[in-house]
């Protein structure tokens, strides 16, 4: 009887034992899972923020590009008003500067 005792004490340390390396590697499953998973959130979320910077940047620009359009047609506009003025003055200039260099 102490034999046959001692066998399934000797049998439960063993299973034990399995259980154990089996619970061992499977966390050490379990861990490497989860780390590959955390690595794939993290770099879609990197992918994902950077197509948002990247489309925001795209946006940015058209706004930037039609501000620029804006500003150019306004000062070319300011341009015109300036010859147009310069031209209708032209000649009452000239008469002024003849008229002060004859008298």
């Amino acid at each position: 009887m102490a034999k046959d005792m001692m066998k399934a004490i000797f049998e439960a340390e063993e299973e034990c034992k399995a259980r154990e390396a089996q619970a061992n590697a499977q966390a050490a499953q379990d861990a490497e899972n989860a780390n590959a998973e955390a690595k794939k959130l993290v770099d879609d979320a990197k992918a994902q923020a950077q197509a948002e910077a990247l489309q925001l940047f795209e946006e940015l620009k058209k706004e930037g590009a039609k501000e620029l359009e804006q500003s150019m047609k306004t000062a070319k506009d300011r341009c015109a008003v300036i010859s147009k003025t310069a031209e209708k003055n032209r000649s009452k200039v000239i008469e002024a500067v003849v008229e002060k260099l004859t008298s």
